[in-house]
């Protein structure tokens, strides 16, 4: 049987009884794992020419696995299927071609699958050359055993690398439980300068610059990295209490207590670090840890040893109450009633100091947990999967994330306060026990049917609390929409209609509010209602004397019983806060519970030559919809220039989120120069392209700023380059403020297609190795594209364009062409026309 390959074509060895002779052209012979149906990464083994037999592959192994050939074909080849007469002898010529000695034939599969192992262990870098690295390894290994077995991990203390602003940050990042990332990686991924920019960038943590005011060392802020006037020497200032900082200096490794004087030494702009979540999923009870770990634990302490005077001194008013109606009043003791009002009002002002100075440590502690709890959630939020985004709309997609920290807040109070009241509230009880079982007995009952019936009510609210959420979302998005779109919507005269489908489920929410709020007033009632039949229930079995109570004794029941029902009822409000807190724990599960791009132990992608190759890549968005793209496969040499066309839908947008790393294939690899895409950290990758997308928008802020964006450190000099190579030099000389003119969001003030350069400049203001331009040049007239296109023709790096004009590819080193999610034709402008496929049929339609 003859077998034909195209450029980019494979065929891979699954019957290992079969050969196969090379009739014509070249072919690579590659190895390939199987895994759980899957194949993994392919290796190169040889290059057969025409006339050479390269025998099967097809071994499975129950420890090594199951293992292949592929055959892929360099432009285009022939291949004959036979069985050979003597197949040993044909893997020892094969293997001696590969300069593989073998001993005997049977063990050629395990020495195609060596070859594919020591190819592995050069590429990744598997083995250490010297005993520090292996001491590293090993170090590494005990940490991640240590790991396993302590839940409350704290990170590593990081050795000094002599890098001042790396040193100072990990101070920082060791006190903030940070684990930043190694320095190595750090001075591979940097090169030149370390800045605490790509401290945190390569460690996923997120920094702001900040302003010193007078007199910051006096409250905690939080850790912050100050910077000395004389040199620029980074500090790192850690809080020591509510009002104390500690300055490490790196420098010469010396501590200070931070004051007036020393404050002076600073600049006044300094950096402050966030805390991210760690990379897995954030349950309730991580979030509410992760929270708490925000606030001093002297805090807490002094909130239950507050709360815990505050009971004992409610405990005295019943104890007086009783006094006064048994002693003071029946004697007519003016004298003694007096002091009793004195120690009265003595304990209601001891009582109320108490209490504001337990209030002010819990605000301290709630902002600063809740603070903590929203940068984190915001930073978790721009590190997930560009997929992601495509489930939710925009201002949905905000209600949920703010629901976080609303989620947090009320879990939180719950614990520090509600809880804390709650178990001292429990001295209440014993008290009113002491004064009369019967009657507590009946009391603790009232208040627990209360709680029930009330409970109950609660839980009805439940479903309609989650029902209302949902459509706080959409009318959220709903209006958002409208206001983005409000200017297609006055054009086409449908402001009715926008009003009327934005009030349908404006609508339903107010009623589903009003059916909840008919709940929530019947709970203030019971609630309010349950005092009153309290009080008449006691008063009526004091009357009847079925207790053997004095009248102050009971008067002293009463108001033991006043304050444990006011705890429990307390306790009870705040618990049914916690059920509305479980609706929106739903809607922000997604953004907690979906693991964020990037991992740990991901490689640095370091200087790229702008080699791909996309190896068998099949993807669809879901397993509902059909396959997108269908076993694409080609490569691409570094500094190529190559054009991607095809009709609409055919998946060329489809192909470019997969070479951007923002979907990740069914089946099939992608390398950048031999390095599978899924190895290397995606968002350090990405920054070596620069990148144009066909829905592409522009920040407010100046042009000059949207330019460098992506690269600050860029140089005027450069940027006045990159405005005359993308045509915007004339544009800009006719505004009055030039490259500083202020655009706004939408881009209004400006055309379509300097928006368009104005993002190609962007691209290339970096000098990157690899370009990806999608629809980057449909705005623009035919001179100004002309222009881009020589300026990109210039360019020094692998180039890859998407375009439905076929003049924007004429002059590409090779043209891809695309239908129903393959690659069906190949080659360049000339070579395409002269096949007269489907790239004639549509350079036909264009040119007619």
């Amino acid at each position: 049987m003859v077998i034909f390959l195209k450029g980019g074509m494979t065929h891979i060895t699954e019957q290992a009884e079969y050969a196969y002779r090379v009739l014509a052209g070249n072919v690579f012979v590659y190895i390939l794992p199987y895994r759980e149906e899957q194949p993994g990464r392919r290796f190169l083994l040889y290059e057969a020419r025409e006339g050479d037999c390269i025998p099967s592959l097809a071994w499975e192994q129950e420890k090594l696995g199951n293992w292949r050939f592929c055959l892929v074909a360099l432009d285009s080849a022939q291949l004959e299927q036979f069985i050979p007469e003597d197949p040993d002898a044909l893997k020892l010529a094969f293997a001696a071609g590969m300069d593989v000695r073998l001993f005997s034939p049977e063990e050629f599969e395990e020495q195609m699958v060596e070859q594919f192992n020591i190819n592995m262990v050069k590429e990744e870098g598997v083995i250490y050359a010297t005993a520090l690295e292996q001491e590293k390894v090993h170090e590494q290994s005990l940490q991640m055993i240590y790991e396993l077995f302590h839940k409350n991990v704290r990170t590593r203390k990081t050795e000094p690398s002599g890098n001042k602003t790396y040193d100072a940050a990990a101070k920082i990042c060791d006190y903030m439980g940070i684990r930043i990332a190694p320095f190595e990686k750090v001075k591979e991924s940097c090169r030149r300068k370390i800045t605490l920019y790509d401290v945190a960038r390569l460690s996923h943590f997120t920094t702001r610059e900040i302003i010193l005011e007078e007199k910051w060392y006096r409250k905690d802020s939080g850790p912050i990295l100050a910077y000395k006037k004389k040199g620029r020497a980074p500090v790192a200032c850690i809080p020591k209490g509510p009002s104390k900082y500690i300055a490490y200096d790196v420098t010469d490794n010396s501590e200070h207590v931070i004051d007036r004087q020393y404050a002076e030494l600073l600049e006044v702009k300094a950096d402050m670090l966030y805390r991210p979540f760690p990379a897995e999923k954030i349950t309730l009870k991580k979030l509410l840890m992760f929270g708490l770990k925000g606030a001093y634990k002297r805090e807490f302490v002094n909130l239950a040893v507050l709360s815990l005077l505050g009971t004992l001194v409610g405990l005295l008013i019943p104890v007086i109450n009783q006094q006064l109606y048994d002693m003071y009043i029946p004697m007519a003791d003016r004298t003694g009633l007096i002091q009793i009002c004195m120690v009265v009002l003595s304990c209601t002002v001891g009582n109320l100091g108490f209490t504001v100075v337990k209030n002010l440590a819990t605000f301290r502690s709630m902002n600063s947990m809740e603070y903590s709890v929203q940068s984190a959630t915001y930073d978790r939020l721009f590190s997930l999967p560009e997929s992601f985004f495509r489930e939710y709309e925009s201002a949905d997609l905000a209600q949920r994330t703010m629901g976080v920290t609303a989620i947090f807040q009320v879990m939180a109070d719950v614990m520090m306060q509600t809880a804390l009241n709650a178990v001292f509230s429990i001295l209440y009880l014993v008290r009113m026990f002491q004064y009369s079982g019967n009657l507590a007995g009946i009391a603790f009952f009232m208040v627990l049917v209360t709680v029930l019936i009330s409970g109950y009510v609660g839980y009805r609210q439940l479903r309609y609390e989650g029902e209302l959420m949902e459509l706080e979302g959409r009318i959220s998005s709903v209006l958002y929409q409208f206001l983005v779109g409000i200017s297609k919507i006055r054009i086409a005269g449908i402001e009715n209609r926008a009003l009327v489908e934005y009030l349908k489920p404006y609508t339903e929410a107010r009623k589903l509010t009003m059916r909840k709020e008919r709940l929530s007033v019947l709970v203030d009632t019971l609630i309010g209602a349950s005092n009153v039949i309290f009080s008449i229930v006691l008063y009526s079995v004091m009357i009847r004397k079925s207790v053997s109570l004095s009248m102050g004794a009971f008067m002293g029941f009463m108001t033991a019983f006043g304050s444990f029902s006011g705890a429990m009822t307390g306790m009870f409000s705040s618990f049914l806060d916690v059920n509305h807190v479980i609706p929106a724990y739903k809607r922000c599960k997604p953004i907690l519970e979906t693991l964020p791009e990037f991992e740990e132990d991901t490689l640095m992608p370091g200087d790229l030559t702008g080699d791909i190759e996309v190896s068998n890549v099949t993807f669809a968005y879901n397993q509902e919809s059909g396959t997108v793209l269908n076993e694409v496969s080609f490569h691409i040499q570094a500094g190529e220039y190559i054009g991607i066309v095809g009709s609409s839908g055919c998946g060329k947008s489809t192909l470019m989120k997969l070479l951007l790393g923002f979907e990740k294939p069914q089946t099939g690899k992608i390398f950048y120069d031999s390095k599978d895409i899924d190895s290397m950290d995606k968002r350090e990758l990405r920054k070596k392209f620069g990148v144009v997308l066909q829905d592409g928008d522009l920040i407010s802020g100046s042009i000059y700023d949207n330019i460098i964006i992506t690269a600050p450190n860029t140089t005027m000099k450069r940027v006045e380059q990159v405005v005359e190579e993308v045509g915007l030099k004339d544009d800009i000389a006719q505004m009055p403020m030039g490259l500083h003119t202020i655009l706004s969001e939408d881009s209004g003030t400006i055309s379509g297609g300097q928006q368009q350069r104005i993002l190609i400049a962007r691209a290339i203001v970096g000098k990157p190795k690899i370009l990806y331009f999608d629809e980057a040049t449909s705005a623009l007239d035919n001179l100004t594209q002309a222009m881009v296109c020589q300026s990109l023709e210039k360019l020094k790096a692998t180039r890859i364009v998407i375009a439905h004009r076929l003049s924007t590819v004429m002059n590409c080193d090779r043209i891809l062409v695309m239908d129903r999610g393959q690659i069906v034709e190949q080659g360049n402008y000339e070579e395409l026309m002269e096949k007269k496929g489907l790239f004639y049929q549509l350079a036909s339609r264009q040119m007619a």
